[in-house]
């Protein structure tokens, strides 16, 4: 079973995620799909 991309109901979450890429920390959708390095929602 996949993840499924959510919307945020919180902007700053957002910016948070968007920063953490600027920084090169690795974007994570998909917490399950075995690498959980970097950011995401959880």
């Amino acid at each position: 079973m996949a993840g499924r991309k959510t919307a945020s109901a919180r902007p700053i979450l957002d910016a948070f995620h968007d920063a953490a890429a600027e920084m090169g920390i690795p974007k994570v959708n998909d917490f399950n799909a075995g690498n959980n390095e970097g950011a995401g929602y959880f």
